[in-house]
């Protein structure tokens, strides 16, 4: 691109009329410049006319206004924007509102008022931060304490049951009310004894068929419900909310990157993980394998079938 070199009469003329020039000794109409720089007719021609006129009124920022006459210039080839007044005088302008642009920073020190209220906010949002670290601890300790109370209860109603079978009918320590007969009822006592006998014999033989038919507490203590171990551990932040056979939810919570959740429960587990690939699931000593999607939650039972 030839650069337009101005002599030295005409170096008084204005920004705008040497632009003009230019652009006519490129042979380029006000669209052609408009389409190239894309710009809006109405500037191309305000700038033409007068740039001084364009401060004035307020029709374009000093910003624009100085990026529009650089591409200007150097489109149709005038090199020596710099010696224009106008183009000087924006440059100055702008050099004068980076200086009064001061940030709030760089003023004079706050008053005590001030320092106060700046105390008093951080000191809120640092009670607030602790108050729900320690909600999320209270639902964790909570989740825990629950399996244990579970599973006393368990051990409190086998124990029950046991104490319960344990209880047998004294049959040994019936006594027969003794009464003295006569003479006239000997024999009519002689011959009533021996259904008594066969009563005692009967009482005997039904106690000892329902003791046999009670079950033992070792058949109880096999019929206890199996309990298995489960472990999850966080690569990353991830919502969780775990429930054991019974439908009883044994975890719930986000839990942070780096926790280690263990659980003891009856299986099968429902579990629902906002994004299961950065868990990592041990269950029964065996490594899950993960093949979750990446960003997706899902819902599954362990073990799976």
């Amino acid at each position: 691109m030839v650069a337009v070199k101005m002599s030295s009469d005409k170096q008084n003329l204005p920004l705008g009329q040497a632009l003009q020039n230019a652009r006519m000794q490129r042979e380029f109409s006000v669209q052609d410049v408009v389409e190239k720089l894309n710009i809006h007719k109405n500037i191309i021609e305000n700038i033409e006319f007068s740039v001084e006129k364009i401060l004035e009124e307020k029709k374009c920022s000093p910003i624009y206004l100085r990026g529009y006459l650089v591409n200007f210039a150097r489109l149709v080839g005038l090199d020596d924007l710099d010696t224009f007044e106008e183009f000087t005088s924006l440059s100055a302008l702008r050099k004068e509102k980076k200086v009064l642009a001061k940030p709030s920073l760089f003023t004079p020190a706050l008053n005590k008022s001030q320092h106060t209220g700046a105390i008093f906010s951080t000191l809120v949002i640092m009670l607030l931060g602790a108050l729900i670290v320690n909600y999320w601890q209270q639902i964790y300790d909570f989740s825990k304490f629950d399996i244990n109370i579970n599973n006393s209860v368990e051990l409190d109603e086998q124990a029950r049951e046991i104490h319960n079978m344990a209880i047998t009918i004294p049959v040994d320590n019936i006594e027969d009310e003794s009464v003295v007969p006569s003479q006239a009822d000997e024999k009519s006592l002689v011959k009533e004894s021996a259904p008594i006998q066969k009563t005692e014999q009967s009482l005997k033989s039904e106690v000892s068929v329902k003791v046999a038919n009670k079950e033992t507490p070792k058949d109880i203590v096999e019929n206890k419900p199996l309990l298995v171990s489960m472990s999850l551990t966080y690569s990353a932040d991830c919502w969780t909310e775990i429930k054991d056979a019974k439908n009883k939810r044994v975890a719930f919570g986000l839990y942070k990157r780096g926790r280690v959740l263990t659980l003891q429960g009856e299986p099968p587990f429902q579990l629902k993980l906002g994004d299961p690939s950065v868990v990592e699931i041990q269950y029964q000593n065996e490594i899950l394998k993960n093949n979750f999607e990446s960003g997706k939650s899902a819902v599954f039972v362990l073990p799976m079938t």
